[in-house]
Order: C-alpha cells, then sequence, then structure tokens
C-alpha cells in the first residue's frame, strides 16, 4: 500500500510511485500484470490507476460484505448476539461499498 501525506497529494506522486514500483517487478520478471482492488469509497486511487492504464474489471462486494454473506445463518443465530457489531470492528467498511477491481498490464508501465 502506498499512502501519502495529504500536502503531497495531486502532484502526480503517487502515479510515478506505483509506476516505478510496477516497472522494476515487470523487468525482474516477476510477472506480468497486477490485479488491483480499490474500495469504491478511494476515488484518488481509482483516478492514480486510471491514469495509468488500468482497465477495469468488474465490480465486487467488499471483505466485510462478502464475510457476513457466508456467515449470514450464523450471525442469525441468537447465540451469537451482537456479533455483527462485533465484526465490524474488524471489517469496518460501510455496507453501500463496493470494491472496483483491474487489470493493470505492466508493459504499459515500461513507458
Amino acid at each position: 500500500m502506498i499512502d501519502l501525506l495529504e500536502e503531497k497529494r495531486n502532484k502526480g506522486i503517487a502515479t510515478k510511485a506505483v509506476r516505478l514500483f510496477a516497472k522494476q517487478i515487470y523487468l525482474d520478471g516477476i510477472t506480468d500484470f497486477f490485479l488491483i482492488r480499490i474500495s469504491s469509497l478511494n476515488s484518488h486511487s481509482k483516478h492514480v490507476f486510471e491514469k495509468m492504464g488500468a482497465k477495469f474489471k468488474k465490480e465486487s462486494p467488499s471483505t466485510y460484505a462478502q464475510f457476513a454473506n457466508e456467515y449470514k445463518a450464523l450471525l442469525a443465530d441468537s447465540r451469537f448476539k451482537n456479533t455483527e457489531e462485533k465484526l465490524k470492528k474488524y471489517f469496518p467498511e460501510p455496507d453501500e461499498e463496493v470494491v472496483y477491481e483491474y487489470i493493470l498490464n505492466l508493459e504499459k508501465c515500461n513507458e
């Protein structure tokens, strides 16, 4: 994860840092592409990767939504009262959040 101080944002630094990192990974022959998951609440990261040429793949539920869906019956059991509230502490994503999935082809980062 790359996180910039507020006063350093919107200056192209994140795009350059990710591009340099991706280029080195590509040159080292480690992989040909990245699969990227970006929170719908993080428009800045979405912009950075779209600017780099990442292609939108699909939208998927948040980590919390996936977990809650798998354990819906367990969470409904009265023996586990307040479990869902406790779990939200570990998965603080809002219920309405989705995740955008992108593919970044590393050959394009070589430019």
